[in-house]
């Protein structure tokens, strides 16, 4: 007995395919791909499941007239230090090169609906349309992956340090396999391994970013494995050069930076605002503060302030870090701040400022 179902291309194109009752979904899908002219796909049932491609076209319960959709995927290649692995358009996946990598025989029978591969120096690690990973080559490099795989269920995203592993699971949580010292162990962590939203990987070590915003960093301290001595900054900061112009540094900026581009802008403190790589003064009329910057333009300056180069009320701070005048033109290499982590005090008022030229920019960060 045989059926006639309808396959469909996601661009609209249908044909009519015939198939026997106890023939294989998968030889029904090949002619489908002919009929239609496109490569390997997927064949996606009225529900939206993957159709085994092994199993026969009565045990998938597939009914004339069904409407089936053959889902096209471009072939995508990885490569370790030795090997290739390609995921092909119906999920499958072919290997090529070193036999440590290249030979993928052992899994062959589950790399079906691959989703993703990531590939260290001599392994290969790929998720499926289940959440679930497969993992082939060199043990040593993550290729075996079997003392955690019970915990390698609804995998979102796997990373690599090239000799270890890294999986992100659904609920937010990390599992790690491969060499212990490059990453592949993160017991020392794992506690803090909660809510996490991406992981990164150097060639030793990886790094997670958590919901908050806190990083927490595994593997070998010489690939970055270790990061406390920078633990502690949590406003965002951002290493910038910048130029010294004359002009005055107030005090603390209510959120007016936060519509401004980051990739262009950062800001010193809650007042001095850096657009590429130009320094501009934002004045504050709540405070009373009317500040200027060698004549440079204010994209943030309110309403109703004075306009750039005005004197502002004189005010000393504690400290200088650079002096007055020229001393004050030199590039200094700042933090930039989004928050209260560091205070920046204002410079006192240089002789140019008397002529109304503009006042220096000296700072005294101070922990908050």
């Amino acid at each position: 007995m045989s059926i006639t179902v309808e396959v469909g291309l996601l661009s609209g194109k249908t044909v009519s395919v015939e198939a026997d009752l106890n023939e294989e979904v998968g030889t029904m899908k090949r002619r489908a791909q002919i009929a239609l002219g496109v490569g390997r796909g997927r064949l996606v049932g009225a529900s939206g499941s993957v159709l085994d491609a092994s199993s026969t076209i009565k045990r998938a319960r597939l009914q004339s007239d069904d409407c089936l959709t053959l889902h096209v995927n471009r072939v995508t290649v990885h490569a370790s230090s030795c090997a290739f692995a390609a995921i092909l358009g119906d999920g499958s996946v072919v290997t090529w090169g070193s036999a440590v990598g290249g030979d993928s025989s052992a899994v062959q029978d589950q790399l079906k609906n691959v989703q993703q591969i990531q590939a260290s120096d001599t392994a290969f690690a790929a998720v499926l349309g289940d959440g679930s990973v497969v993992t082939w080559g060199s043990a040593f490099d993550g290729g075996d992956s079997s003392a955690v795989q019970d915990q390698l269920k609804n995998v979102q995203q796997i990373q690599t340090s090239g000799m270890a592993f890294a999986a992100i699971l659904g609920d937010g949580s990390v599992v790690t396999w491969g060499y212990s010292a490059h990453g592949g162990d993160s017991s020392g962590v794992q506690e803090q391994l909660k809510n996490v939203q991406q992981i990164q990987a150097s060639g030793g070590a990886f790094a997670a970013i958590l919901g908050d915003g806190a990083v927490v960093t595994w593997g070998d301290a010489a690939y970055g494995g270790d990061s406390s001595a920078v633990q502690g900054h949590e406003c965002d900061p951002v290493d910038t050069w910048l130029y010294m112009f004359r002009g005055r540094l107030a005090s603390t900026l209510a959120p007016m930076v936060d519509s401004l581009d980051p990739q262009r802008t950062a800001m010193l403190g809650h007042l001095l605002t850096v657009v590429l790589g130009l320094i501009y003064i934002v004045p504050l009329e709540l405070v009373g503060l009317r500040a200027g910057g060698a004549g440079m333009p204010s994209p943030l300056t309110p309403a109703g302030t004075a306009a750039p180069g005005t004197p502002a009320p004189k005010k000393t701070p504690r400290r200088q870090r650079c002096g007055t005048g020229a001393a004050c033109a030199a590039p200094l290499a700042a933090k930039v701040q989004r928050n209260d982590c560091e205070k920046w005090e204002p410079a006192a008022r240089n002789d140019a400022a008397a002529s109304g030229e503009g006042w220096s920019l000296a700072f005294h960060a101070e922990e908050a």
